[in-house]
């Protein structure tokens, strides 16, 4: 399956749940019967079909590293490497500051 399409088909599926929703509130309205019902459960299906769907994309795409969040990130400076312990407990201290 190319993941293109599923992308497609899972947006799609989100905009069909919510024009379906957009119908079903203002016919129902925010009430407790309208989150009872058959089109409510219909809609909560779609919505997780089009998740599992992108879900899906992400888990079989590789989408990039991330941006670092700033200039020393990039360079290996980042909150993991530069945090060491002072053999206190629950003291961690960042060397030269």
């Amino acid at each position: 399956m190319k993941p293109l399409l599923v992308v497609v088909a899972s947006q799609l599926l989100f905009t069909a749940g919510d024009l379906i929703a957009r119908l079903k509130m203002r016919q129902y309205g925010f009430e407790a019967d309208a989150f009872v019902s058959w089109w409510f459960a219909g809609y909560m299906l779609i919505r997780t079909a089009a998740t599992f769907g992108e879900l899906w994309v992400l888990a079989k795409l590789v989408l990039g590293q991330a941006l670092p969040l700033r200039p020393g990130l990039a360079r290996g400076h980042g909150f993991g490497h530069e945090l060491r312990s002072t053999g206190a407990a629950g003291v961690v201290q960042s060397p030269g500051r």
